[in-house]
């Protein structure tokens, strides 16, 4: 199902009927489909078969979707699968979350000009959205972990010092 109902002129009510759990999101949903994302996504031309249910740029605009509404694992994503204006925000149906791993595992192995073209694509597309002057503000909170996670350096802890 192709869906041609834009986000900006989703009906928002505040009632229980029809409730979703990411009616925040309406806005970041409607900033996406005005610049364009989906369209961009498409001009990356990472075509899969011509059967595919899902085109890849469906699947990398519904990880970049999930991501910005804090799935930070794959599972994370089902949380998303039963959602009316999530499946609106990607054109009608919501792939399955094993889906987007099997999928980011393919483009991997197939395309290794990927990262690259995405970085492009994101500096094309919001460089023009963002003002002449920013204000750059980093947060130099220590998260501890445990064990040898990825990342993970020995630095300043003040709780716990000498450890990662």
């Amino acid at each position: 199902m192709k869906s041609t109902t834009k986000i900006a002129s989703l009906k928002t009510e505040f009632s229980m009927r029809n409730a979703t759990n990411f009616a925040g999101s309406k806005v970041i949903l409607g900033f996406l489909e005005n610049i364009g994302l989906n369209q961009a996504l498409q001009s990356l031309g990472l075509a899969k078969a011509a059967n595919a249910i899902f085109p890849t740029h469906r699947i990398l605009q519904m990880l970049i979707i999930g991501w910005i509404l804090g799935c930070e694992r794959l599972f994370h994503f089902k949380s998303l699968q039963g959602d009316a204006l999530i499946a609106q925000a990607v054109g009608g149906r919501v792939p399955h979350h094993t889906l987007l791993g099997k999928d980011l595992l393919r483009l991997g192995k197939a395309h290794d000009h990927v990262a690259p073209a995405l970085r492009k694509l994101n500096v094309e597309i919001i460089a023009p959205q963002l003002p002449d002057a920013l204000i750059l503000d980093l947060d130099s909170t220590v998260e501890t972990v445990y064990g040898n996670q990825q990342g993970a350096e020995v630095g300043y802890n003040s709780h716990k010092r000498g450890r990662k």
